[in-house]
Formats: C-alpha cells, structure tokens, sequence
C-alpha cells in the first residue's frame, strides 16, 4: 500500500526500514513520548514491529507505514493504523531532526482521509502523552475533539503514564 501527500509517501513498512528505525527510536527525546516502546530500542524491536505492520495488512485490521520524503526517499517516521481496536486507531512518530516541520500532520491528514473515505470509517480515535504538546497540536489540527485522561500501567515497569484520548468523527472531518 502506498498512500502519496504533497510532500510524503506512505508505504508499508519492510525490513529495510529497521536500521533507521532504529537509530531515530534511540533518541531519548523520542522514546519518552513513547507509551510502549523499549528503550534502548534494537533492531529486533524494530523487526518485531515491521512483522506486526505485515501481519496486520495481511488480516486487513490494520496498516503500519512509513513516512518517506518524496524528494529524497528519506525514512522519517512511522505511522499507525489499528482496525481491530473498539474504535480504529493512528499512532506517528518521527525523528526529532524533522519536528516542527508539518511531517506529521501532513502524514495523519493522507491516513484519516483515506480511513474515512476509501474505508468508510465512521470514528477514528488516537492517544498521546499528557506532556507530548505537539502530538496534541496535531490532534487539533487533524479535528479531534479531546475526550478523556487515562491512566497506563507500563507493561515491564512500575512506570505509569497519563494519557490523553482524542477522536475525530467522520461528519467533523476537513479534508
């Protein structure tokens, strides 16, 4: 699956991707915005994701890409979506050196519109960090309406996290 936006592709995720997953997912400033990503991150984690991403696209209840500038074919993040949840699903990451430039609204944008108007999506929801702000501006760029704060107890550590849920209703969306 390949899903083009002005200045992104959005392919399926290969393992090719793995090494520059890796690299970006070890950057403390990112895996702290992670809810369930280990840290130091390895190429296994990585490995372990790609297969998730084909195994979900092979059972059609979901999609795992990633996020490439056109211009160069650079590997600049990650983005999710999860149809076997209660409601479906985004998640995104990219590395920092490409924060504050639109990559990730831009990418969540190309996948909200295609879960609403190639799958006939009534909801999509998504989650973030209570102390993740950007992720939160991007929500609201996106449309979503803040719900809930939640509570998560991280699987393999006495940490847990707040998380904010947000969703976005089909009629609301401005493609």
């Amino acid at each position: 699956m390949v899903l083009e936006t002005e200045r992104l592709l959005l392919r399926t995720l290969e393992t090719c991707d793995a090494p520059a997953m890796t690299v970006l997912l070890n950057d403390p400033a990112i895996n702290n915005m992670m809810d369930d990503y280990p840290y130091p991150y390895t190429e296994g984690d990585a490995q372990r994701v790609i297969h998730w991403a084909q195994d979900a696209l092979g059972a059609g209840n979901g999609w795992g890409l990633a996020i490439l500038r056109k211009v160069d074919r650079l590997f600049l993040g990650a983005l999710f979506l999860k149809l076997y949840t209660p409601v479906p699903e985004i998640g995104y990451w990219v590395g920092r050196a490409f924060w504050g430039q639109g990559y990730v609204t831009e990418a969540a944008r190309g996948i909200v519109r295609y879960a609403f108007d190639e799958l006939g999506l009534g909801k999509i929801a998504a989650y973030c960090l209570v102390q993740n702000v950007a992720s939160q501006r991007v929500l609201e760029k996106l449309g979503m309406r803040y719900v809930s704060r939640e509570e998560y107890p991280v699987p393999h550590s006495p940490r847990v996290d707040v998380l904010l849920y947000w969703e976005l209703q089909r009629e609301d969306w401005k493609s």
